[in-house]
């Protein structure tokens, strides 16, 4: 059985960093990296957590979709900002699907030389081979 304290703290802290980023990243040219965001979440927020925990809550986030009709970007060079603005949000769905094409076809080769059976879908998850 979930501790139900964790569960508090945990919506507390996706709260807190829903709040953040509405307010203070809330344009691609106010992007910030990870170790930044989190030093503001502990001096802002008293929340100290993980770079392992917070891409965890931006998951959770995202998956939930509790930014709408905005989203939470990132990438590897600037790092986390939220956007409402049309093209990034389009241009980032471009990415991460060319992000994607590129990760199968690393594995496509391998996989069409040891797989001998087809994998067995966890539950919930879509396949692709």
């Amino acid at each position: 059985m979930k501790n139900l304290q964790n569960d508090e703290n945990e919506q507390d802290n996706i709260r807190a960093i829903i709040k953040m980023f509405r307010s203070c990243h809330h344009k691609r040219s106010l992007a910030c990296k990870t170790h930044s965001l989190l030093h503001y979440l502990y001096a802002a927020c008293d929340i100290k957590i993980t770079e392992q925990t917070f891409r965890k809550y931006v998951g959770i986030i995202r998956n939930k979709d509790l930014m709408s009709p905005g989203f939470i970007l990132s990438n590897v060079h600037e790092g986390y900002w939220f956007t409402t603005d049309k093209k990034e949000l389009n241009d980032f769905i471009d990415q991460e699907l060319n992000r994607m094409g590129n990760q199968f076809a690393n594995i496509e080769k391998l996989h069409q030389r040891v797989r001998y059976d087809k994998p067995k879908p966890v539950s919930g998850q879509k396949t692709f081979f």
